[in-house]
């Protein structure tokens, strides 16, 4: 076997990426990117969500080392105040990752809520010995 495939199948585990993704992102009506809009928290709020087409590709498929990627976009809309949030994610079949990317718009014709609070990613991470966190 490969030795980063030998790592990945020692190191890595799979059904608590998977698990930790569906629980806190997919079960959720509302994005996992929090933030107040006019002081009532986003969790609050009447979203609607969408889960868009899954589209997977490969990255480097002549070499020894293809790369899956799937990405997808899910959307919450709130009517009521106008906002949505557009969460692109990108997940890793070979590799227990996930990565999104949150973008908040205004979507109504009026100035949008003071929104304040923001928090780009609102879980506890508690379940595994080592936890390799990166933000930008």
């Amino acid at each position: 076997m490969e030795k980063s495939l030998e790592f990945q199948k020692k190191y890595s585990d799979f059904k608590a990426a998977k698990a930790w993704f569906s629980e806190n992102v997919e079960s959720k009506n509302y994005p996992p990117t929090l933030f107040k809009a006019d002081g009532v928290c986003a969790c609050k709020l009447n979203w609607e969500k969408e889960v868009g087409s899954v589209t997977t590709v490969t990255d480097y498929p002549n070499t020894d080392a293809p790369a899956k990627r799937s990405f997808y976009t899910i959307t919450y809309t709130e009517k009521e105040l106008g906002l949505k949030v557009e969460l692109k994610v990108t997940e890793y079949p070979n590799y227990p990752v996930v990565e999104y990317e949150s973008v908040l718009t205004n979507i109504s014709d009026k100035n949008s809520p003071e929104i304040t609070d923001l928090v780009a990613f609102d879980s506890i991470l508690t379940d595994a010995d080592k936890i390799t966190l990166h933000t930008y």
